[in-house]
């Protein structure tokens, strides 16, 4: 799994998460690290999260976002909040399932998230009739492995990406966009969202 998380990303197979042996060692020793550092940055972010609200968590593999939102705000653990959780492996996101239920029974209450798993790519699902409503859009160490065989210019491809994350969070919803700071992502994540310089909603 080192070697496959390491290795140049263009010529990673994109469902190595699949694998049982490879899933067993990312939730053993990537995801809670990746657990301990989200935790800290979604601790101090105003999110604005309310009863019935929806969340978008694209590519989540086992839930690492949610996970540690769970974690990181425990006002939030009795809010009814609908969260979407999108992977293209069904396995990984049942891994995750668990572990966010098994947190919530360790605290002795019934989990009060709805969570829907959805086997689906960012990249190639085109409609969602929830799309416009969400309050809140995150994409944890994700688009770092989308890009590398994308047409055009770091610039083009964030301004698109943009363009869509809008599309997806509601008029005062909230969009977060976590990723490592290996050579090329920083530049894809500074790049302007679009040509007027405006932002998206909660950057």
């Amino acid at each position: 799994l080192w070697r496959d998380l390491t290795s140049e990303k263009s010529e990673r197979h994109a469902d190595y998460m699949g694998d049982p042996s490879r899933l067993a060692a990312y939730l053993r020793y990537f995801m809670p690290w990746n657990v301990v550092k989200l935790v800290p940055l979604l601790a101090g972010l105003d999110m604005h999260l309310a009863e019935g609200d929806s969340v978008l968590d694209i590519g989540s593999g086992p839930l690492t976002l949610p996970v540690a939102l769970w974690i990181a705000r425990p006002e939030l653990r009795a809010v009814p909040l609908r969260f979407t959780c999108l992977d293209r492996v069904r396995r990984t996101l049942e891994a995750g399932q668990a572990i966010l239920e098994g947190l919530a029974m360790r605290t002795g209450q019934p989990l009060a998230w709805t969570v829907t798993l959805s086997k689906d790519t960012f990249a190639t699902r085109k409609t969602d009739d929830a799309a416009g409503t969400y309050a809140l859009v995150t994409a944890a160490n994700v688009f770092n492995e989308s890009f590398w065989h994308a047409r055009g210019s770091l610039s083009e491809r964030a301004e698109q990406l943009a363009v869509t994350l809008r599309g997806l969070a509601a008029a005062d919803g909230r969009i977060l966009v976590v990723e490592p700071g290996d050579p090329r992502t920083p530049s894809f994540v500074a790049s302007h969202p679009d040509p007027d310089q405006r932002k998206p909603p909660g950057a």
